[in-house]
């Protein structure tokens, strides 16, 4: 890395240019994009209005788009990137596994202490 230097009249300093940066369109701090009908089906479902069709084009949404569930988190030398790719995949993760964990209702008498 270059040191900062003086300027040629020599009062005051000057930094180094910077690497030209590029930031991609999958960076995992962008917010997701998403359609008229997907924003609708969210502020739905927030509501408790949604459709079953809008339901399931939310979670789909949030799922696949917004937290990025089935992506690969690992940002090639961008450790930060990884864990905030991560932080988004993992939250989709607990979704998918409440929706796909079987409910089970346990009946007990009132008395007894929840476990």
């Amino acid at each position: 890395m270059k040191k900062p230097t003086l300027d040629p009249a020599g009062e005051r300093v000057v930094a180094p240019k910077a690497k030209p940066f590029t930031l991609r369109a999958d960076a995992p701090h962008l917010p997701a994009a998403f359609s008229v009908a997907e924003h609708a089906a969210v502020q739905a479902l927030a509501a408790g209005a949604a459709s079953p069709e809008q339901q399931q084009l939310a979670l789909d949404w949030i799922i696949h788009r917004a937290a990025r569930t089935y992506d690969l988190s690992f940002r090639d030398a961008d450790t930060h990137g990884t864990a905030f790719a991560e932080g988004r995949r993992s939250t989709g993760l607990q979704i998918v596994r409440v929706l796909n964990t079987r409910l089970v209702l346990e009946t007990r008498p009132a008395t007894e202490e929840p476990k």
